[in-house]
C-alpha cells in the first residue's frame, strides 16, 4: 500500500467519524426525551454507532475477524440493526394510525353523532364462556407475545398459550 492510498483511507475515516458525530446529536439529545418509543430508538442507534466505531477500530487496529459471520461484534451489531429497524416501523405504524383517527374524527363531524370507537369495542367483547375454569393457570407464553405485540411483530397471537396446548394433548390421548 502507498502512502497516497494509506492518507487517502484515514481521510475517508475521519469522514466517515465526522459524519457519525452529526448524524448522532439529535439523537443523543433524544436520550432524555420522555416519550420511552423515542428514548428506545434513540438508546439503539446510540448503541449501533458505538459498535459501529469499535467495529472500525478493531479493523484498523489489524483485526480481520469483522468478516467471520460468527463475530460476537458482528451479530451484536445485526441484532441492533434488526432493533432499530422494528421501532422504526411501529413508529412509522402509529403515525399512520394517528393520522386515520384524526381523519375519522373530521369525517365524523361532517357526518354528524355515531357510536364511538370504545362503545363499538365494548359492544364487540364477548363474556366468556359459562363452562370456562375459575382456576389461577400460568401462561408461560404470554411473555413471547407481549414482546412481539409490543414490537408490532404480526403473528404474535400464533404463539399457543397453556390452554391450548392442554387440549392438544388431551385430543391426541
Amino acid at each position: 500500500m502507498t502512502v497516497k492510498e494509506s492518507v487517502k483511507a484515514l481521510k475517508q475515516t475521519d469522514k466517515a467519524l465526522s459524519e457519525i458525530g452529526k448524524e448522532l446529536k439529535p439523537f443523543i439529545l433524544q436520550l432524555n426525551d420522555d416519550d420511552p418509543a423515542k428514548k428506545a430508538e434513540a438508546q439503539a442507534v446510540v448503541a449501533l454507532s458505538v459498535g459501529t466505531l469499535r467495529y472500525m477500530g478493531a479493523r484498523l487496529n489489524g483485526k480481520d475477524e469483522g468478516r467471520k459471520p460468527d463475530d460476537p461484534l458482528r451479530q451484536e451489531l445485526n441484532g441492533m440493526r434488526k432493533i432499530l429497524v422494528a421501532l422504526q416501523q411501529k413508529r412509522k405504524r402509529q403515525q399512520n394510525e394517528e393520522k386515520e383517527e384524526e381523519e375519522a374524527s373530521k369525517m365524523e363531524e361532517k357526518s354528524g353523532p355515531s357510536l364511538s370507537s370504545e362503545s363499538q369495542q365494548a359492544a364487540s367483547v364477548e363474556s366468556p364462556p359459562k363452562n370456562a375454569p375459575t382456576g389461577k393457570v400460568i401462561d408461560k407464553a404470554a411473555s413471547k407475545r407481549m414482546v412481539k405485540a409490543a414490537l408490532g411483530i404480526s403473528g404474535a397471537a400464533a404463539v399457543p398459550d397453556d390452554k391450548t396446548a392442554q387440549r392438544k394433548r388431551r385430543r391426541k390421548s
